[in-house]
């Protein structure tokens, strides 16, 4: 299955459920498949890419994922992660 159209998918359909009050055991569970499916879209890009991935948890349901990219000077790997924090302060 495309991974790109899973998550387009899955996330229309919790667009729809967001319309009623009722399902929101069903809208936990979109959001987890929408996860599943981005981080596993990542673990693709990362193998082709040879990159570091890292998953943060915010909150209980917001994640936040970065892939980690490469630096043009020192040619070392960078985790997105850090600007991520530093931007927080």
């Amino acid at each position: 299955m495309d991974h790109k159209l899973a998550i387009h998918s899955a996330s229309q359909a919790l667009k729809e459920s967001r319309k009623t009050f009722s399902g929101f055991a069903e809208r936990l569970k979109l959001t987890q498949r929408i996860l599943i499916y981005q981080t596993e879209l990542l673990e693709i890009i990362a193998k082709k890419d040879e990159r570091r991935i890292t998953i943060i948890k915010r909150k209980k349901t917001a994640w936040q994922i970065h892939v980690g990219k490469t630096l043009k000077r020192g040619g070392s790997m960078k985790l997105a992660a850090d600007t991520w924090k530093d931007r927080r302060k």
